[in-house]
């Protein structure tokens, strides 16, 4: 039987550590946020075809006749335009997208398009040979969302020319993990810290602030990675990006005043790496490095492409007083966002 609606939610994702080191094999850390993007599929009468809507666009488009420059753009469209090959009797439908996930902010929103457009027109497209009036995912529980999540990752690899998979694994998966990427069997392993340890733990001490342009990745990314390269710091990078994710990893486990220490200075070692890139926000290291408590009680680091996205503050929030403010007079914001451990989820509605 036909479903009536197919939905998918997706949350955003950080990156706490590892960003270019995950691209050659190392590991990474990230979590999920309560920012999401919903996608709704929703069944049309017969010879409507394929309709889209989007905050992107200003009117809906017929995903039966996309314009081939938006395709070459858009993830979603791209996404959509290689689901219509697979599948071309998947039609008589509209397909909606609402997101709480700012593009600027470097929270995932590409991936999270596409993942959740491909998750809910599978479920629409899927027949149930045993099925109720309503059935609902749990949280990054289904076989078909991490075959989903695979294909993503091909996609961005395409488009990108690199892509670990991280951001699409994490937001499949929910909460605080630790993953580095592996081809077969994909995802590979992903490691938890056990209970009583919750994401939302980490709101106490890790503090995320947004403000910059918000760079394509594969534009300021690939500029980096090009710079590691010529620089010849990508073993060094290897090996401070390792320490600083074992020291969050310690930190988060157990905090203590001993992995505090060793996490201030691995966050400044990762750091000096980045502040002679191309893409590095220097501007941010001149206002907050001669405030009290700098690498000592509090520290910073930027994350996703390179000082484009989000800046990472870690320390407890009685010590950030002077350092927000320095940020709120760049022009720079707090994210109003939790730390979460939940990951994609869907439902099916039948008639």
């Amino acid at each position: 039987m036909k479903p009536r609606r197919a939905i998918a939610r997706v949350p955003g994702k950080l990156m706490l550590a590892g960003e270019y080191a995950v691209l050659q094999g190392s590991s990474c850390i990230a979590c999920t946020v309560d920012r999401w993007l919903q996608v709704d599929v929703v069944a049309e009468p017969l010879g409507s075809g394929f309709t889209i809507h989007s905050d992107l666009w200003p009117e809906a488009l017929n995903g039966d006749h996309l314009p081939p420059l938006l395709v070459q753009e858009e993830p979603l469209l791209q996404l959509i335009a290689m689901v219509r090959k697979q599948i071309p009797s998947l039609t008589d439908l509209s397909l909606q997208v609402q997101s709480q996930l700012q593009v600027s902010h470097g929270l995932g929103s590409s991936t999270a398009v596409r993942l959740a457009a491909l998750l809910a027109l599978q479920l629409f497209h899927q027949a149930a040979a045993d099925h109720s009036k309503s059935e609902r995912s749990a949280s990054g529980a289904s076989d078909l969302l991490w075959s989903c999540a695979r294909e993503v990752w091909q996609l961005q690899l395409a488009q990108q020319g690199f892509a670990s998979g991280y951001d699409v694994v994490t937001q499949s998966a929910g909460g605080l993990i630790k993953w580095q990427a592996s081809t077969a069997p994909w995802p590979g392993p992903i490691e938890r810290l056990p209970p009583p340890f919750s994401a939302r733990d980490l709101s106490s001490w890790v503090h995320v602030w947004v403000g910059g342009r918000g760079a394509p990745t594969a534009t300021v990314g690939g500029r980096t990675r090009r710079w590691l390269q010529a620089e010849g710091l990508n073993e060094t990078l290897i090996d401070r990006s390792d320490a600083l994710v074992q020291a969050i990893w310690s930190q988060c486990a157990a905090p203590s005043p001993d992995h505090w220490t060793q996490l201030c200075a691995a966050v400044q070692a990762h750091r000096d790496i980045f502040t002679r890139s191309p893409a590095y926000p220097t501007s941010i290291l001149e206002a907050l490095a001669t405030l009290p408590g700098f690498d000592q009680t509090w520290t910073f680091k930027t994350t996703g492409a390179g000082g484009e996205d989000a800046l990472i503050l870690f320390g407890p929030r009685e010590a950030l007083t002077s350092a927000f403010q320095s940020l709120e007079a760049l022009g720079w914001q707090e994210l109003d966002a939790l730390f979460i451990d939940t990951g994609a989820a869907w439902e099916r509605d039948y008639p």
